[in-house]
């Protein structure tokens, strides 16, 4: 163990000594905010999730460090609000199911970008567009609540506790995101980006529901204060009616509007990374640094 902690701790030092060729800081704060879509089992699919009506917002921050002019790394933290409804769905049979969820999501990420425009900025050059593709792994914590009919208002409530299906399902998951994004730089410090982002979830339970219903006496025995069955009711639960698709888990999406600052740190030294990559992935006859 103290043999790997010294080879860690050394290319840690070997890889900040190496100096960026062009003085810049590799480093990059954003903050972003949009609108979110929930993709499960509830509320159709395709232009359903587009209904205004059930797009809800999102808003974190992000830090990038970028190795060379092709390859980056974001780290991000992110909390929003996610809603499906049957009832804006195109299909006659979810209307008539109508059941609704929202979603609180907390979610921390990393992805690995891939710039299929240069980052002009670390490449030495005066271009301001960037295009760019990603890809990582995060870890979110959810809750998901439905609404009941209480003195002529709908109030919401955590479904988690009441068991519908009779799953204590677990509400930490792991998710994979992806997708695209683009950075326009306004001078040398600031930039605007727009980012559209999917994220594939290990949980089929963001919208609390994957499977059937279970039975009314067994959501009474498990249900805190009755709601349970208050919910089975309300929404013409049955042994075995089923509630969603338990072949396939939940994506969230979202749309990102984002505000960046380059960082100003002096001298910035930078990892022998940028140089691996620059090496090996640059155009043939280019210079190497």
């Amino acid at each position: 163990m103290k043999l790997v902690s010294t080879i860690l701790f050394s290319i840690i030092v070997f890889a900040a000594s190496a100096q960026s060729p062009f003085g810049k800081s590799p480093w990059e704060l954003g903050i972003y905010a949009g609108p979110t879509l929930l993709s499960g089992d509830i509320g159709g699919f395709g232009i359903d999730q587009y209904n205004p009506k059930i797009m809800r917002q999102h808003g974190g921050m992000h830090a990038r460090y970028k190795f060379s002019p092709r390859f980056s790394v974001n780290t991000s933290f992110q909390f929003g609000l996610y809603e499906a409804n049957d009832a804006y769905s195109s299909s006659e049979s979810l209307k008539e199911r109508n059941l609704m969820v929202r979603t609180t999501v907390a979610e921390l990420a990393s992805v690995a970008e891939y710039h299929l425009i240069k980052d002009s900025e670390m490449a030495g050059e005066s271009g301001r567009f960037n295009l760019f593709v990603f890809g990582g792994v995060s870890i979110m914590g959810f809750n998901p609540r439905g609404r009941l009919i209480r003195n002529g208002e709908g109030v919401m409530y955590n479904l988690h506790p009441l068991q519908l299906e009779g799953e204590d399902y677990s509400r930490v998951t792991l998710g994979i995101p992806m997708g695209l994004g683009m950075k326009y730089n306004i001078n040398d410090k600031w930039s605007v980006s727009y980012t559209m982002r999917m994220n594939y979830t290990f949980s089929d339970y963001i919208d609390d529901a994957s499977n059937e219903w279970t039975t009314r006496e067994f959501i009474a025995e498990n249900s805190v204060g009755g709601l349970g069955t208050s919910f089975y009711d309300r929404y013409s639960g049955a042994p075995g009616k089923q509630r969603g698709n338990p072949e396939s888990n939940d994506w969230i999406m979202s749309h990102q509007l984002g505000f960046v600052y380059r960082l100003e740190m002096g001298e910035i030294r930078r990892s022998n990374l940028y140089h691996f990559f620059d090496f090996w992935f640059s155009k043939p006859g280019r210079k190497k640094f």
